[in-house]
């Protein structure tokens, strides 16, 4: 569409509809602090608040947490995928979305899905999206004898979480502890994973908290959005201080909450 392509002249076969990650609240930097701090104390607050999973969902939603292409379809699947509120926007002008399935073979004028089948035109375009982002974790720890496993330890951080993980090799000897501190975080498929991830993560970072040496590295890394923050912030910004109390306080609550609601996974 960028490129004038008329948006009545694309179809797009969508397998299964996704969750969304609100780009305007990921943004790195001592700019976006309000805004970033502000959407994590949100997570918080609706999981400490949800009374079931799918008034969880509803509540991040209504607060721009996560998105959706069509509010009259309900997702089936979280992975991580970021959008801009704009970048919305122009998706939602496609308004020709297959919803059977898989592809399981195209034709010159016959496209075959997993839940059925339509026509098509002999010249048509069509355009591969269909690779994993993020693949399916194996079921091993980070630590593996002589092995390291780069596995996400912190929810949709790829990046930091190697990071970490070197800075950890690198600092302690001790298997057991090493792996103690990077519990995985498994790889998203499910919307309910997005609770899974959070568990996770809201447990590392606590255990992170509690040794001098992790939480002095995080301070200083730039790919720990909190360090990227506080960028610059004087010992005297007491606002931002307080701030980040706020969400040590909001992401506690929020982990006393989560078991209860991840009981409710089928």
């Amino acid at each position: 569409m960028q490129n004038d392509v008329p948006s009545s002249r694309i179809r797009w076969i969508m397998p299964r509809d996704a969750w969304l990650l609100n780009r305007a609240n990921v943004q790195p930097g001592a700019d976006f602090f309000d805004r970033t701090s502000g959407s994590a104390i949100d997570q918080f607050e609706a999981i400490a608040a949800a009374t079931s999973i799918s008034d969880l969902f509803a509540r991040l939603e209504e607060r721009n947490l996560l998105m959706r292409i069509d509010k009259a379809v309900a997702p089936t699947t979280y992975r991580c995928a970021v959008v801009s509120p704009a970048e919305l926007a122009e998706l939602r002008r496609i308004k020709d979305i297959v919803r059977l399935g898989h592809v399981r073979a195209i034709e010159p004028t016959r496209i075959e899905l997993a839940q059925g089948s339509l026509p098509a035109e002999p010249d048509t375009l069509y355009v591969d999206c269909s690779a994993c982002a993020i693949v399916k974790a194996p079921r091993v720890p980070v630590f593996d004898g002589e092995r390291i496993n780069l596995l996400m330890i912190r929810w949709c951080q790829p990046l930091f979480s190697a990071a970490l993980i070197a800075y950890i090799e690198s600092h302690f000897a001790d298997a057991a502890e090493k792996n103690a501190f990077c519990s995985v975080v498994p790889s998203p498929e499910r919307p309910t994973d997005w609770l899974t991830m959070w568990a996770v993560t809201l447990a590392n970072t606590a255990r992170w908290q509690k040794n001098e040496q992790i939480r002095g590295w995080l301070l200083q890394c730039r790919l720990n959005n909190v360090a990227a923050m506080m960028r610059g912030a004087k010992p005297d910004d007491t606002a931002k201080f307080e701030r980040l109390k706020e969400m040590a306080m909001k992401a506690g609550a929020a982990g006393s909450k989560l078991p209860a609601l991840l009981a409710q996974v089928a």
